[in-house]
């Protein structure tokens, strides 16, 4: 989910190029070719305009520039088998390991620019272009780098993570409105009758649309596109998409060198399916903006809630250009910021199929406050687990009724409800009463993928994290069982 995926969404930007680059790697190679040796790559990010010293940091890294997931040892990760398992214990004193000090305490020595205006030049001239469309979003642009630059506990890692994700974004945007300019029938294109999974973070929903797009007749949103889904203008296809692939692949490499628990609560690799909240980015809209709150409430930079309906245009019309660069034409999508929003989803994808998982609150917010706790030590020097799980049980309420009441706007052979527990055990039951109500047969071949995936992604195959949220929120369980009786009363099965 992009609620906890946003690490990796953030850490790519500042692993690639701590200061500036949206992605250095794609940027030498769109106006160079693919760096070689360790001094012409500093040659070319210097002709990029990237500054000298981000330009040595980035040939000097420990880590090999480009690295696929599939080749990499996880041994030289960090013997994971040896952390992945068991409670976290060091979630209010954070024991940093050796990548997560050596990052943090570059970026405490070479603090970032949080000006907006810093942004719009970086991502121009990493992108050579300057149009950017529609100015509205520069004011939500601007105020996402001053709350973020508020925060006296934020840590200088933490500041330049949300800076060069605006980097990204403000790229992404020049990209796209560069492409729409160049193909305008791109906005011809239709987004027919996608499926789109809405259940609450952590239960169930990554593995739920992986296994979906097993399907090679759906179009999925994979992690490494989602961080650049426009491809660059002058590269050969496949030359782009390598570059790009390989990007995420190292930013998932170092992320999880800093972060070694963090496979067995989000078992997620550059080519699993990510997000689609991913693509509200470049407009900087509300659904992409509350991905970034994981200790405490932000306050609405975007619009209010009941006026979404432009940011999802703005992601559909991106959809209409990812599909056009390449298909399937049919789309998988999830996240689960939708439930909120279902009214407006309904009106931008009137023929979607809406998948709605659900599972025990309890479950839900053990899970993702553990989550939230353990990845807020890249960004804040202390987190108070009170104050964070009292944060995320109210997101979790309001995410869990904004769900059931919007669940009206779906019609209801569009519907389909989802157990967690009776997906863990009958998966493809599940997708057989998906595809029935998305009017989709199941052909054997499909089937064999999807198997396939599953023998290779079984449950708990990285560990199991012990959640306690006694212990480490101070959240009584008969208390949250209290509080969600609503949700326990409209699905009496979860309570378990």
């Amino acid at each position: 989910m992009t609620k906890f995926c946003y690490a990796a969404a953030l850490f790519i930007d500042v692993s690639m190029s701590p200061g500036t680059t949206t992605s250095i790697s794609r940027t030498a190679a769109e106006h160079h070719g693919p760096p070689t040796s360790a001094i012409s790559r500093f040659q070319q990010y210097w002709q990029c305009n990237v500054p000298p010293a981000w330009a040595l940091l980035a040939v000097i890294l420990p880590i090999p520039r480009f690295r696929v997931v599939d080749h990499v040892d996880p041994t030289e990760v960090i013997a994971l088998s040896q952390f992945a398992s068991g409670r976290i214990s060091d979630l209010a004193l954070p024991d940093p390991t050796l990548a997560q000090s050596r990052k943090m305490e570059f970026f405490e020595d070479n603090p970032v620019s949080m000006t907006s205006e810093s942004v719009l030049r970086d991502a121009s001239r990493v992108t050579r272009l300057e149009n950017v469309g529609e100015q509205q979003f520069q004011g939500r642009l601007r105020a996402w780098l001053e709350i973020a630059d508020a925060e006296d506990d934020r840590t200088e890692l933490g500041r330049a993570m949300i800076r060069q994700l605006c980097v990204r974004f403000v790229s992404t945007r020049l990209r796209f409105t560069d492409l729409i300019s160049r193909n305008p029938q791109i906005l011809d294109e239709t987004i027919e009758a996608p499926i789109v999974i809405v259940g609450p973070f952590r239960s169930g929903t990554t593995h739920l649309v992986n296994l979906l797009a097993a399907d090679s007749r759906l179009r999925s949103l994979p992690l490494w596109e989602s961080y650049e889904p426009i491809r660059a203008s002058n590269l050969q296809v496949d030359e782009d998409m390598r570059i790009r692939r390989e990007t995420g692949a190292r930013a998932w490499h170092e992320l999880h060198e800093m972060l070694p628990m963090l496979r067995a609560m989000r078992p997620v690799e550059p080519d699993h399916v990510h997000e689609d909240v991913e693509l509200f980015g470049p407009d900087f809209g509300l659904l992409r903006w509350e991905t970034l709150a994981i200790v405490r409430p932000w306050p609405d930079v975007s619009m209010s809630h009941a006026d979404q309906l432009p940011h999802y245009i703005f992601m559909r019309d991106m959809l209409k250009a990812l599909q056009w660069q390449r298909g399937p034409r049919r789309w998988v999508l999830k996240a689960p910021h939708h439930a909120e929003h279902l009214d407006v989803l309904m009106k931008v994808f009137p023929d979607a199929t809406v998948v709605v998982t659900y599972r025990d609150p309890l479950a839900i917010v053990s899970s993702v406050a553990t989550l939230a706790a353990y990845l807020s030590r890249l960004e804040y020097r202390a987190v108070d687990l009170e104050v964070l799980g009292e944060y995320w049980m109210d997101r979790i309420d309001r995410l869990l009724r904004g769900g059931m009441n919007g669940a009206r706007f779906v019609p209801e052979r569009q519907l389909v409800e989802v157990d967690f527990q009776d997906f863990m055990i009958h998966k493809l039951d599940v997708v057989r009463k998906v595809y029935e109500s998305a009017d989709l047969e199941i052909h054997l071949t499909q089937l064999e993928r999807m198997n396939s995936y599953l023998s290779g992604h079984p449950r708990k195959k990285d560990g199991q994290i012990v959640y306690d949220l006694a212990r480490d929120f101070n959240i009584a369980p008969v208390d949250l069982r209290e509080r969600f009786s609503y949700y326990y009363e409209r699905y009496p099965g979860v309570n378990v």
